[in-house]
C-alpha cells in the first residue's frame, strides 16, 4: 500500500491566498430601496470662507460608467442616491464612476468663488450645473482634460464658480478616478482657496527637499564608508518618494502638456511600479540593517515575504489596475506589520539602532495604514488622511537617516574601542617583554620544585610502604604467638590471663588493620593500585556482608540484604566488597540495641548501592570532613568500640579510583545513608539464580 505524504503548507501561504481573494473581489453597489431624505441646502453667508460639502451632499456609484446627467436626474435612480457615512464621500478601490450632487444658495456678497473636488488621480472629472430648467456645462477636469480648456489651469480638479445672489443651484459632478474612488469637495472663497492650494505645494515641497537633502547625504556617507545599508535606504529612499509623489500629484503638475488617456494609465501604473518597488527596497533595507539575512527567524521572515512581495508585483502587472491596486494595498500594510517584528525583534535582542528603526516605522507606518485604510473606504477623506502617507514618509526617512548616524556612531565607538584595545594589548605586549626573563626564571624555578616534590612524594610512599610492612610483620609474630597460646589445650591460661591475652589480641587486630588502610589508602593516592573493572553482581556482593550477622546479633541488630538479585554493578570486586564491608562495620558500631541495617539498591542515576542504619547519626560538625584521613572525626560506638579513623577515607579513596562516588546524609538520632554510585554496569546481564 502506497504512503500518502501529508501537505505541510505554511500558515502565511494560506494568509495570502485569503487576503489575494479579498483583494480580488469586486464590489458591488447596492441601491437603497427606498429614496433617501434629501439632504439640506448649503447657503453660504457672509461669514462663510470655506465649507465641505459632504454633509450637504449625494453620491452615487455608476459601475458601468455609462450614465449621463440626464440619467441621475430621472426618478428612476431617484432610490439609487445615498447620503456618505461620515465626513467623506468614497467607495474604496472600485473601478466605478462616482456621482456626487449637491445644492446651495449663494447670500454672500461675494460671487466669485472655487470649488476644489481634491482628487489627485482622476482620470477625468466633469461639473454640471443646474439652476431651474438651465443646466450649464460640462465643465471639464482631470488629467485627461486639456490645461488651456479649465477654468483653473491645474491638474487638480478645480473650478472658478460664478455664483449669483439668492438663486438656487445643485451641482452635479462625474468623477472618473484611476483607482481610488473618493473625494472631499471644499468651496472657498479665492484667497482662503489660494491659501489652500499654497499649503498643499508648499507640503509636498518641503518634503521633496527633505527627500533630495537626505538622499545626498546618506549617499555622501554611505560611499564615504563603503557601506551597503546606505546604498538600499537610497533606493527605499527614491521609490517612497517618487510613490508618494506621485500618489499627491507633484510629477502630474509639473507635466507641461497635456495628457493622453494612455498616458493617465501609464501614471496609474507608475504609482503601482514605485509603491511595489518601495516594499521590496523596505525589504531589503530592512535585512541589510540589520544583517539579518542568516538569521534564523528574521531571515526567514524577510526571505519569505520578500518571495511573496515581488511574486505579487510580477502577477500584478497582468491584472485590471483597480485589482493591482487593491493586491499593492494589502501588502503595503502587511508589509509594515513583517518590518516591524523584525525590527521588534532585534530590539528585544539588544540591538540598540534598532530603536531608531523602530522609531522610524510607527509614523510611516501609521501613515501608510490611515492611507491605505483611506483608499479600501474604511477611513474618511479629510486634511489628515488626505497628508498622513506623506507626513508619515517624511518623519521616517528623518529618523531613519538617525538609525543610520546611530549605527555609524556605534561602529565608530567600536572601532575606537578596538583601537584603544590594540594600543592596551601592545603595551601588554611590551611589559611581557620585560617581564619574560623573570618568567622564565620563575617557571624554572617553579619546574625544580615541582620536582623535588615529585621526589619527596616518592619517597614519602616509599617510607609509607616500608614503615606498614615493618610494622605489620611483628605484629602479625605477636598475634600468631598469642593465638597459639590461647588454642593451648595441654598447658591451658588461667582465666585472667586468658582475657588480658584475649584484649591484647584485639588491640593487635585493630592495629593490623589499621595499618593495612593506611597501606591501601598511600597506594590509591599514589596511583600504584588500580582497580581492575569487571562485571560484578550486587546480591552477592551485598550478601556477604552479611558474615557480621555475629556481630549484629550480639548487639541486639538486625543485618539485612535488600539488594534484588541479578542487580548489575562494574567494577574492583574485592574493593568494593571492603568498601560495603567498612559501611556494615561502621553501622554496627554506632547503631544502638534494637536497631536495624540494611543493604539496599537505592533510587538515583547510574549504578547505586546503599548502607542504611537507625542508629545515632553523624555529628553535623563531622560531616564536612568525614572523608579527610587528616581530620579527626573517629568517636566510640554504642558498646564503646573504637575506630582509626581511616575506614571512611579509604572508601572514599576507592569510589573515587573506580571513577564513582561515596556520599552520605545523616540526622542526629536518626541513622544514616551512605550510598555508593558506580559508571554504568555492563550491558549483558545473566540470568537470575534462584
Amino acid at each position: 500500500m502506497t504512503a500518502v505524504r501529508k501537505a505541510n503548507i505554511p500558515l502565511w501561504v494560506v494568509v495570502c491566498g485569503l487576503l489575494w481573494a479579498w483583494a480580488t473581489t469586486p464590489v458591488i453597489a447596492n441601491p437603497l430601496a427606498d429614496p433617501p431624505p434629501d439632504p439640506p441646502t448649503l447657503v453660504l453667508t457672509q461669514q462663510t470662507s470655506s465649507v465641505l460639502v459632504v454633509p450637504f451632499a449625494q453620491m452615487l456609484e455608476d459601475p458601468a460608467g455609462t450614465l449621463t446627467l440626464d440619467d441621475v436626474r430621472s426618478p428612476a435612480l431617484a432610490g439609487h442616491w445615498s447620503r456618505p457615512t461620515g465626513s467623506t464621500i468614497n467607495l474604496g478601490l472600485v473601478p466605478s464612476i462616482l456621482w456626487v450632487r449637491f445644492s446651495l444658495v449663494n447670500q454672500s456678497e461675494e460671487s466669485t468663488w472655487e470649488l476644489n473636488v481634491r482628487q489627485n488621480q482622476s482620470r477625468q472629472a466633469t461639473l454640471y450645473i443646474v439652476e431651474g430648467t438651465t443646466v450649464r456645462g460640462p465643465f471639464e477636469a482631470g488629467l485627461s482634460a486639456p490645461l488651456e480648456a479649465r477654468s483653473i489651469p491645474d491638474r487638480v480638479p478645480r473650478y472658478l464658480l460664478s455664483l449669483a445672489q439668492n438663486h438656487p443651484q445643485t451641482f452635479y459632478i462625474r468623477v472618473h478616478t484611476l483607482g481610488y474612488a473618493g473625494v472631499n469637495p471644499l468651496l472657498s472663497r479665492l484667497p482662503q482657496a489660494a491659501h489652500f492650494s499654497y499649503s498643499q505645494k508648499l507640503l509636498i515641497g518641503l518634503y521633496t527637499g527633505l527627500v533630495l537633502a537626505m538622499l545626498f547625504y546618506n549617499l555622501l556617507i554611505g560611499v564615504s564608508l563603503g557601506d551597503k545599508r546606505y546604498l538600499f535606504y537610497g533606493l527605499y529612499l527614491v521609490s517612497l518618494s517618487t510613490f508618494l509623489l506621485l500618489l499627491y500629484g507633484l510629477f502630474e503638475t509639473l507635466w507641461p502638456w497635456n495628457f493622453t488617456p494612455r498616458q493617465v494609465e501609464g501614471v496609474g501604473w507608475a504609482i503601482f511600479g514605485f509603491g511595489f518597488l518601495s516594499i521590496l527596497t523596505l525589504l531589503l533595507f530592512t535585512g541589510h540593517f540589520f544583517n539579518a539575512w542568516k538569521h534564523r527567524t528574521a531571515g526567514r521572515v524577510l526571505k519569505g515575504w520578500l518571495v511573496v512581495s515581488a511574486g505579487a508585483a510580477l502577477v500584478g502587472v497582468f491584472l485590471p489596475l483597480i485589482t493591482a491596486y487593491r493586491v499593492f494595498n494589502v501588502l503595503l500594510i502587511l508589509t509594515q506589520g513583517v518590518v516591524l517584528f523584525v525590527s521588534v525583534f532585534y530590539l528585544w535582542r539588544g540591538d540598540r539602532t534598532a530603536r531608531f528603526f523602530t522609531a522610524a516605522l510607527l509614523p510611516e507606518m501609521a501613515g501608510m495604514v490611515v492611507g491605505g485604510l483611506t483608499m479600501a473606504g474604511w477611513l474618511p477623506n479629510n486634511y489628515f488622511t488626505l497628508f498622513a502617507a506623506l507626513l508619515g514618509g517624511g518623519s521616517e526617512i528623518l529618523i531613519f537617516s538617525l538609525a543610520l548616524a546611530d549605527r555609524y556612531n556605534l561602529l565608530r565607538q567600536e572601532k575606537e574601542t578596538s583601537e584603544q584595545h590594540a594600543r592596551q594589548v601592545n603595551e601588554n605586549l611590551r611589559q611581557s617583554q620585560r617581564e619574560n626573563e623573570e618568567m622564565k626564571a620563575e617557571v624554572e624555578r617553579r619546574e625544580a620544585v615541582m620536582k623535588e616534590l615529585e621526589k619527596t612524594t616518592a619517597m614519602k610512599d616509599k617510607f609509607v610502604s616500608l614503615v606498614a610492612h615493618d610494622i605489620r610483620s611483628p605484629f602479625n609474630s605477636m598475634l600468631t604467638e598469642i593465638q597459639y597460646a590461647l588454642r593451648d589445650a595441654e598447658q591451658p591460661l588461667p582465666p585472667e590471663q586468658r582475657e588480658i591475652f584475649q584484649g591484647i589480641t584485639d588491640f593487635i587486630g585493630k592495629q593490623i588493620v589499621m595499618v593495612e588502610n593506611l597501606l591501601n589508602l598511600n597506594r590509591l593516592q599514589s596511583g600504584s593500585m588500580t582497580p581492575e573493572i569487571q562485571d560484578l553482581d550486587g546480591w552477592e556482593l551485598a550478601e556477604e556482608t552479611l558474615m557480621f550477622n555475629h556481630l549484629a546479633r550480639q548487639k541486639g541488630l538486625r543485618l539485612e540484604n535488600q539488594v534484588p538479585k541479578g542487580t548489575r554493578l562494574r567494577g574492583d570486586r574485592d574493593l568494593i566488597r571492603e568498601v560495603l564491608q567498612n559501611l556494615v562495620i561502621n553501622a554496627i558500631k554506632f547503631t544502638p540495641q534494637g536497631g536495624r541495617i540494611r543493604v539496599y539498591v537505592p533510587q538515583g542515576p547510574g549504578s547505586r548501592l546503599a548502607v542504611e542504619d537507625n542508629g545515632r547519626g553523624v555529628h553535623p560538625a563531622f560531616l564536612p570532613h568525614l572523608f579527610d584521613p587528616a581530620e579527626k572525626t573517629t568517636s566510640r560506638g554504642t558498646a564503646g568500640e573504637q575506630g582509626s579513623g581511616l575506614g571512611l577515607p579509604l572508601c572514599h579513596e576507592i569510589m573515587a579510583a573506580h571513577g564513582g562516588t561515596l556520599t552520605v546524609e545523616s540526622s542526629p538520632g536518626k541513622g544514616c545513608c551512605f550510598v555508593l554510585t558506580l559508571p554504568a554496569p555492563s550491558l549483558h546481564r545473566p540470568p537470575e539464580v534462584h
